[in-house]
């Protein structure tokens, strides 16, 4: 629809028609770059062959563009960054996923804070965590069932590539409602003046990992592909990295998602596991206490040893894990750290390091499966990202 002819991403105040153009001309519709503080942001023309000619959708939040653009099809980013060249994808596990990781990095904005240069501000970790800064984790989305009308969210997920989410297996259905809706570039759920970039999208396919077999938590990871790429010409939106090697570098990680952040009593109708929100369908919960938090959360967790990890899942567990944990597949976290934890409604969220920090990217180490109560100081259990890469690989990158 564009020319090729240069342009600047400016308010839409702030652009002035160039010369030989009046401001009146009906061929001076503007591409939309992104939007700040609830003003558009358009490519302004520098030249008047660089003008954009009248499209319906151009002005129109690109979140709800009527024509999808191509199935994992990559934008220009908004501020381009020098990119360094992807390693090879020789199939061999983990090789696309490597060199994915690296090819996502010109989605990454230029700006950087504090004399670490670090992509977002610093700030502290109370107990229990904090609020997410903006642009912090651009790869989380809150997963909604339902129709458009009434869309209740209840899980969350990570954008590992332009269509392709990552959440739990026991996201995928609510009861028999199916998991419909993909919310991207969001901070505070009910404001829209939180320096955000909100994109609602549908998801077209859904795929369980064939092991998953509930009410057993073994194999606990489902892919979600969205019926078009979400807009990632801003800083709001990108993918994450998958966790390829087995073993961590980290200690410390950081949970993610807009769950509960108090907890109240709770029933389960077959054990006294994963509620409140942590549960698959075929279990009965009913909680009171606590509301799902507001603004995105994060809150750092240590890694809890395997045979530590043992002693909370016991007899008590046999429904769900009668084979106890799976230390290849699952991962433990948060034992002893009272308060802090997963709750309800952070199901299938990230559990991830920032250790490329020269590239501001998040490595997935973790998705939230289950675990004992909220915050009661029991470890969580995490689907370990890395036993699963293979499967991930075949489904989101086919083609080597």
């Amino acid at each position: 629809m564009a020319a090729k002819s240069p342009g600047i991403c400016k308010l839409q105040a702030n652009c002035r028609p160039p010369a030989g153009v009046g401001s009146q001309d009906p061929a001076l519709t503007k591409q939309v770059c992104s939007f700040s503080g609830g003003q558009p942001v358009v490519c302004c023309p520098t030249s008047a062959e660089s003008i954009v000619f009248p499209s319906s959708f151009l002005t129109a939040s690109l979140a709800n563009r009527p024509r999808p653009p191509p199935l994992d099809a990559i934008t220009a980013p908004l501020v381009p960054t020098k990119p360094r060249p992807p390693p090879p994808a020789d199939g061999t596990p983990g090789s696309m996923a490597r060199r994915k990781c690296v090819e996502y990095e010109r989605y990454i904005p230029s700006i950087r804070y504090g004399p670490d240069k670090d992509c977002v501000p610093n700030h502290t970790y109370p107990i229990g965590g904090n609020p997410a800064l903006p642009k912090e984790f651009p790869h989380m989305a809150l997963l909604g069932y339902g129709s458009r009308s009434s869309i209740s969210y209840g899980c969350g997920g990570s954008l590992i590539s332009t269509v392709w989410i990552l959440t739990a297996a026991h996201c995928v259905y609510s009861g028999e409602v199916p998991v419909s809706w993909a919310l991207l570039g969001d901070l505070v759920r009910d404001r829209e003046d939180d320096e955000a970039f909100k994109q609602l999208i549908p998801v077209a396919e859904r795929v369980s990992h064939p092991g998953f077999k509930p009410p057993q938590a073994y194999n606990d990871i489902a892919l979600l592909r969205l019926q078009w790429s979400p807009n990632m010409t801003t800083a709001h939106v990108r993918p994450t990295c998958l966790h390829v090697d087995r073993e961590l570098q980290k200690e410390k990680l950081y949970l993610t998602g807009w769950g509960h952040t108090e907890y109240g009593e709770h029933t389960v109708g077959a054990a006294d596991l994963g509620c409140p929100g942590r549960c698959f369908q075929s279990l009965v919960c009913s909680c009171t206490g606590g509301e799902p938090a507001n603004a995105l959360m994060e809150v750092a967790l240590y890694r809890t040893k395997y045979e530590e990890c043992r002693k909370y899942y016991g007899s008590n567990s046999q429904s769900f894990m009668p084979n106890g944990v799976d230390d290849d597949t699952q991962l433990c976290a948060g034992a002893g750290q009272l308060l802090k934890d997963a709750c309800h409604g952070d199901s299938g969220g990230p559990l991830q390091t920032p250790v490329i920090k020269a590239t501001c990217m998040h490595l997935l180490a973790g998705v939230v499966s289950l675990g004992q109560g909220c915050g009661l100081g029991a470890a969580g259990i995490y689907t370990r990202v890395s036993f699963y890469v293979p499967w991930i690989e075949s489904i989101v990158w086919p083609d080597p």
